[in-house]
Parts: C-alpha cells; structure tokens; sequence
C-alpha cells in the first residue's frame, strides 16, 4: 500500500489517529524504537483492523 493510500483509509475508519513520517530508517523494529525514543516492545510492524465481522484490513 502506498502511504497516501494508507492515509485515506485511515481518514475514512479512524480519523482520530495520525500517520507518522520520519526522514530515518524504521525498517526493524529496533530502528523504530531508536526513531521514536521508545521500547522494542511498544513498536508495532503490522496493523490488522477489523472494520467488520467479515472485513480486516493489515498495514
């Protein structure tokens, strides 16, 4: 998924949370960490939403 395709659905099912962009590398989960000043264990690398009982979307 593109960011902007990514940004659009997040709009449409949860326009409370943002979508953050960062010019350094999170491509593990350490990086994230490291970018953002946090634990490892508060990264999270994929995001599923049920918007349904049949429906889910994943990041």
């Amino acid at each position: 998924m593109s960011l902007q395709s990514v940004r659009d659905d997040l709009a449409a099912r949860a326009p409370d949370l943002d979508v953050i962009v960062t010019d350094a590398s999170t491509a593990t989960v350490q990086l994230a960490a490291d970018v953002h000043g946090v634990a490892p264990g508060q990264i999270a690398k994929t995001l599923c939403i049920r918007a349904s009982a049949t429906r889910k979307c994943c990041w």
